[in-house]
């Protein structure tokens, strides 16, 4: 399933209407960091039910960037009851963001 890129129009509308955990992916072109986090994020969405993650393309959602405190590409912030859970910087093993995902949505082991 390939992640949706979504916009500042579109992230409030997308956060208030879901109750699962949301991870918003802020990436840039030309990042290699941002490109090897691709297809990780990729894999969990596909095959994780109870998450959505979206792309952001920091450079331009500058609205976005500014409201969510990103200094630096790849970011990611888990999104979930209405507020910013956790946010991470770099790149994160599928392990880590497991870990991540299942404290958030209280399931971990």
């Amino acid at each position: 399933m390939a992640i949706k890129q979504i916009t500042a129009a579109e992230c409030d509308q997308l956060l208030e209407n879901t109750s699962r955990l949301v991870i918003l992916d802020f990436w840039n072109e030309n990042c290699a960091v941002c490109e090897a986090l691709a297809p990780v994020l990729e894999e969990l969405s596909a095959e994780r039910a109870d998450i959505e993650i979206y792309g952001v393309h920091a450079a331009k959602e500058r609205d976005l960037t500014k409201r969510f405190v990103i200094m630096t590409a790849p970011s990611l912030v888990f999104y979930k009851d209405g507020k910013v859970q956790k946010k991470t910087i770099g790149y994160k093993s599928k392990e880590s963001l497991t870990g991540i995902i299942d404290t958030i949505n209280g399931s971990a082991e």
